[in-house]
């Protein structure tokens, strides 16, 4: 199992993003929905891509029919039985999920849509207060490191701590425009010396 450490929304680009997670872990997305795996792209022992599900074979698997069930079977077995790359799948309520080596994406119309999702892909990992976690990190536009908050339970886990993952990714992100200066400038002057 992946270490979901970054929980992340992007008001302006309406998607939430969470990393490291395992695909298998979209399941909780697709349950209740109609979708269509767009594509499935693997690697294999030589590093060479790979489709898994090609573009031209996606289709739409209606929420409510015979085949939803044997659908997510399929996709947690293709998820079991190869190393996915990335993975692209659109919701009929205009949804997509993209993961991409890890890296979960999920952007919605409504926030409201994916909540219960995200929540249940949360608590799958060990962050037993997700509500919580949901509630606080939605009112921002930031990548905030939740690690520390895995198995609290909803009692324990107080505005001080939620605070504090804040302040963690305030300082990431400060450290991150020091240094992404500081290799421009080292950049600016290697281009100015002579040779």
């Amino acid at each position: 199992m992946e270490n979901l450490i970054f929980f992340q929304h992007n008001q302006v680009q309406k998607n939430v993003s969470l990393w490291s997670v395992d695909i298998a872990a979209v399941i909780h997305l697709l349950r209740g929905n109609s979708f269509r795996i767009k594509e499935m792209v693997s690697n294999n022992s030589d590093n060479k891509l790979g489709y898994i599900r090609k573009p031209e074979d996606a289709h739409w698997v209606k929420y409510g029919s015979e085949s939803h069930a044997h659908e997510l079977q399929w996709f947690i077995e293709d998820c079991d039985c190869n190393y996915v790359l990335e993975c692209i799948i659109e919701l009929e309520n205009g949804c997509e999920i993209e993961q991409v080596a890890g890296q979960l994406f999920v952007s919605y119309q409504n926030i409201d849509q994916i909540k219960a999702g995200i929540i249940k892909i949360l608590k799958y990992y060990g962050f037993f207060a997700a509500e919580k976690i949901w509630d606080y990190v939605i009112q921002f536009n930031k990548s905030i490191p939740i690690d520390s908050l895995q198995g609290m339970e909803p009692d324990d886990l107080t505005p001080e701590k939620l605070d504090s993952a804040l302040k963690l990714a305030k300082n990431i992100e400060a450290k991150h425009i020091e240094y992404d200066k500081l290799a421009r400038e080292m950049d600016d002057s290697e281009d100015t010396m002579p040779f």
